[in-house]
């Protein structure tokens, strides 16, 4: 009997070494939670695709914690200094991504862990991180929204220059362009192509009336406060089935603001957090970005705009090197509103 094992266990040896390769040591589990930190309206966009995650991986529950932007990076930022991190995983827009970046409070992911990368739809391949920082999980995309009782299809703009012809004075409504928000990012990405000229001539000849927060632009709109506002959601516009609101791509060009997800520098739970990354571009979730109106980056799912036709207003987003000058142009806004 002896004898016998000897001999096949020696078999077995000679197999190998002739090219038979052992099975592979199983994939390391998931831990049991990932903490993830959001924008105030993450859980109900994603609610469909948790779900599925609860199917497909039961042993790996996802908490959301949501805030606005500012909340949430002071949040990762108090943890950090703390030594003791609870989120292991962030989604931000592009501007508070990339200070969190800046501040050292991002790992880093392995590109094998993230196969869905591959599917980004390809005009907007260059959001993908080069440093592997953090992954483009969707696009908020902007322009302008006219409320069709006050303006039918003959006086609606199609250009943001529209906007200076002199019937549109005192009807407009605009998000301040001194301030983070959507009016600063309009003026990043369009003051090459727009030129000063634009803001200031919106600003002092127009007369609008200036919101510094974007759901009083919305309702503005919404409500018949406002004939037309900008810069402004389709997010909004496409949700709001039935109400008498339009929301126009601007012949010169929308623009987007690109919401990020990332791991959260020494995180508690980093594999677990890495799938759910790449779950967050897969089919459930990035259909389920879709159906709350948001453009979805990879071809997985269907988008409510086609990317491929659509005009961008400069580059389309923010840059990361202006993101790392923010304070150069909240001057800049500030200039430009005569302050």
């Amino acid at each position: 009997m002896i004898r016998f094992a000897a001999v096949v266990f020696l078999a077995c040896a000679l197999l190998t070494a002739r090219g038979v390769r052992a099975q592979p040591a199983p994939a390391a589990a998931l831990e049991d939670t990932v903490v993830w930190y959001g924008t105030p309206g993450t859980r109900a966009y994603v609610q469909p695709a948790l779900d599925v995650w609860k199917q497909q991986h039961p042993n790996t529950n996802i908490e959301v914690v949501e805030g606005n932007g500012p909340d949430i990076l002071e949040r990762v930022n108090t943890e950090a200094r703390a030594g003791h991190p609870v989120a292991d995983l962030i989604t931000l827009g592009d501007l508070g991504m990339w200070a969190l970046a800046a501040a050292n409070g991002l790992g880093t992911y392995a590109p094998k862990l993230e196969p869905n990368l591959r599917f980004v739809t390809p005009r907007i391949r260059g959001l993908i991180d080069e440093r592997h920082r953090f992954v483009p999980t969707y696009l908020i995309l902007f322009g302008i929204t006219v409320n069709t009782d006050l303006l039918p299809p003959a006086q609606q703009p199609s250009r943001w220059t529209d906007l200076l012809d002199p019937k549109y004075s005192g009807q407009i409504g605009m998000h301040d362009i001194g301030v983070l928000g959507a009016g600063l990012s309009l003026v990043m990405i369009g003051r090459s192509t727009l030129g000063d000229t634009f803001y200031q001539t919106l600003l002092n000849k127009q007369r609008p009336r200036v919101y510094g927060r974007a759901p009083e632009l919305d309702s503005a709109v919404l409500n018949g406060g406002r004939a037309v506002v900008l810069p402004a959601q389709f997010a909004n516009a496409y949700r709001a089935k039935g109400a008498p609101i339009r929301w126009i791509a601007p012949k010169d060009g929308a623009f987007y603001v690109a919401v990020y997800t990332g791991v959260i520098k020494n995180a508690a739970h980093p594999r677990a957090a890495q799938a759910f990354m790449n779950f967050l571009l897969d089919r459930d979730a990035q259909s389920a970005i879709a159906a709350a109106g948001y453009v979805p980056v990879t071809s997985l799912a269907k988008s409510p705009v086609d990317l491929g036709t659509l005009t961008f207003l400069g580059k389309g987003g923010i840059t990361e090197d202006q993101a790392l000058h923010l304070d150069d142009w909240l001057a800049i806004g500030q200039r430009l509103k005569g302050q």
